[in-house]
């Protein structure tokens, strides 16, 4: 307990020890006066208890007026205390959200950074597969132009190899041969049709694949009609497959000949 409130209480307790006094000598001197002049010291002495009492009433209130103070001074302490402990739970309320705000933008901030390094890597990913595919497609281009190339050459090489041989199989007259045994064939594969020319003239160009078979024909002029050509042509499909060259250098994939049964 307070000074403050200790002093009216050692006040209070020396009232009513003064009070307790008065009354003991009150009760003597009514005692001793109750001779002569009696009737004056009893009236003195009442004076005296009303005072006393008056004394207690007022001491009654001092005491139950600090109680009241008393009592509102623990009531403030008590609303202080719960002020404060509410302004506490309050900055920590506040600190709770803020720290939640930081760690939510920390997490915001992080997530950003591995979208952002997950798009990197992924572009280098794909400007990397498309530098592979594109070096391997240029790489696939030279290949295919140095193939392209080489059979070029080579082609070149055979073509002219075989018109050396051609040439040379033609001044020895292989191929001269090699055309007379075809129109023979053809010759003995031929159905003549009625009202022939009196010389059948026809050009006829050949195709064939190595082995002789006939792939196409046809009839590149004639001295005759529809009727002849379509004869010749048949002739031709079946003499296939067409007589063996006397030497491969001489075999033509398209070969022409005249078609003259009668000088045959």
């Amino acid at each position: 307990m307070s000074r403050e409130h200790l002093a009216p209480l050692g006040f209070s307790l020396l009232l009513h020890v003064g009070f307790a006094a008065l009354f003991l000598i009150g009760i003597r001197f009514n005692g001793e006066l109750t001779g002569s002049g009696g009737n004056e010291a009893v009236e003195s002495i009442q004076a005296r208890i009303v005072t006393a009492a008056e004394l207690e009433r007022a001491i009654r209130a001092r005491d139950e007026e600090i109680a009241r103070a008393r009592q509102t001074e623990l009531e403030q302490q008590r609303r202080q205390r719960e002020r404060v402990a509410a302004a506490q739970r309050e900055r920590e309320r506040r600190a709770e959200q803020q720290r939640q705000r930081e760690a939510t933008a920390r997490n915001a901030e992080s997530e950003k950074r591995l979208a952002e390094e997950r798009a990197r890597k992924e572009a280098e990913e794909i400007a990397s597969r498309r530098e592979t595919e594109r070096r391997a497609a240029e790489e696939q281009t030279r290949r295919e132009t140095a193939r392209r190339q080489a059979e070029s050459k080579a082609e070149l090489h055979e073509a002219l190899d075989a018109e050396v041989r051609f040439q040379e199989a033609k001044r020895s007259g292989l191929v001269d041969e090699y055309r007379s045994s075809i129109k023979q064939k053809v010759t003995r594969n031929w159905l003549p049709p009625q009202n022939l020319p009196d010389n059948v003239n026809c050009v006829v160009r050949v195709g064939q694949i190595p082995g002789g078979e006939v792939v196409s024909v046809r009839v590149e002029s004639c001295n005759g009609d529809d009727i002849l050509v379509r004869s010749v042509e048949a002739a031709v499909w079946k003499a296939s497959p067409l007589p063996d060259p006397p030497d491969s250098s001489v075999f033509d994939r398209t070969i022409e000949f005249v078609f003259k049964p009668r000088e045959d």
